[in-house]
């Protein structure tokens, strides 16, 4: 009855660290089939306006515009986006950060429309989702070591008079988040290096990387230990 009682309550313990790994595990299944449904083209320009926002941000938050470092603002922005040096000077002569972010959010939403027109619009379609499912497929794949790490290293913190499993769930709360910042700062930096194919017909983009490879896999019903149904 001890031998039966100990192993329920070994058993209960790796399934409620599974359930964690499990709502992950939900969320990125769903957000993989809501890209392979196809991604709405607001949704992809407010990821792009998200991160310039995050630049801006991130170089005026909590300082006085007279110290502002605006070669590095703009440095940033020009590295996020193909903006032109002549964007320059808006930024130099302007000292409302509201202001600022409202100019180039409407810069990176005229950029996109160009490259979009570049490329052709189904075609730019067809290129958003394959980059979309390469960058998350990766992420995912780094998440599942960084949360394989984080469960053996929170083990110790036992002797600390802390709860494994507590923090457990708290810094793979963070991870997942951060996994998701990621994501979305990752397609918007290669959203803008993609390049129109060489020969008319060809859906061949040059991609930063290279290009990935987009899967019509369903992954609607897929169990806690079943294999991944992509392969």
């Amino acid at each position: 009855s001890k031998i039966e009682g100990f192993n329920f309550d070994a058993w209960k313990h790796v399934l409620e660290y599974d359930d964690v790994m499990n709502q992950h595990r939900t969320l990125v299944y769903k957000k993989r089939q809501e890209i392979l449904s196809g991604v709405m083209r607001e949704e992809l320009i407010m990821m792009l306006k998200k991160q310039v926002d995050n630049i801006i941000n991130f170089h005026t938050s909590g300082a006085d515009s007279n110290v502002w470092n605006r070669e590095e603002i703009f440095e940033n922005l020009k590295a996020f986006f193909p903006v032109s040096d002549g964007e320059k000077e808006f930024l130099m002569a302007t000292n409302d950060r509201e202001e600022i972010i409202i100019h180039y959010e409407k810069v990176t939403e005229d950029l996109y429309n160009q490259k979009e027109k570049e490329i052709n619009p189904e075609l730019m379609r067809q290129i958003k989702k394959m980059i979309m499912l390469n960058i998350l497929d990766n992420l995912w794949m780094n998440h599942l070591e960084d949360m394989e790490y984080l469960r053996d290293s929170v083990r110790l913190r036992a002797y600390g008079q802390r709860d494994p499993l507590v923090e457990y769930k708290h810094e793979s709360r963070k991870l997942f988040g951060d996994m998701l910042l990621n994501f979305e700062s990752q397609v918007a930096a290669v959203i803008f290096k993609v390049a129109p194919p060489r020969e008319a017909g060809r859906a061949s983009p040059a991609i930063a990387g290279g290009a990935p490879k987009p899967m019509g896999t369903n992954f609607s019903n897929v169990g806690r230990n079943d294999p991944c149904p992509c392969g």
